[in-house]
């Protein structure tokens, strides 16, 4: 029988998951992904993406120790880095269309200080009247409603 070289995604998946070590994690999640999308295999694009939902639904960081979700690392991840999308433009847009239903409070949350993006997600969540405010304080050169009364 062949013998694998090296370690597989899997057993980094597994040790990074049960020690919190969401930069490696986000890495197999992305690998994974894009070796799917670039073999062109649906089946295992939508498994890589179950993969990585299941890891923003179940590791939910410790508050009590400053430690974020996985989702909300994820999120901020795809703000910073360009991956393999070729550019953090590219890359989050993917995640604003890919994201699931149950995160759409979480990722709002960390788009409320990035207003041009937030006013995207909220459009797609169906929160028109969210982006609506968004876009109003954007087209008013970001003032708040608050600031605009005074």
């Amino acid at each position: 029988p062949a013998h694998a070289v090296g370690v597989s995604a899997d057993a980094v998946a597994a040790v990074a998951e049960a020690h919190f070590g969401y930069e490696q994690l986000a890495e197999v999640c992305e690998a994974v992904s894009h070796e799917a999308e670039t073999a062109r295999d649906p089946g295992a694009v939508a498994a890589a993406a179950a993969r990585t939902h299941h890891y923003m639904r179940t590791l939910r960081g410790a508050p009590a120790d400053g430690e974020g979700s996985f989702a909300t690392y994820f999120f901020e991840r795809a703000r910073k880095h360009a991956g393999f999308a070729g550019s953090v433009g590219a890359r989050v847009a993917e995640t604003l269309r890919n994201t699931p239903d149950e995160f759409y409070d979480e990722l709002e949350t960390c788009l409320e200080p990035h207003p041009s993006l937030l006013w995207v997600h909220q459009l797609r969540a169906e929160n028109y009247s969210g982006a609506a405010r968004t876009a109003r304080g954007l087209a008013d050169g970001g003032a708040s409603l608050a600031e605009r009364r005074r």
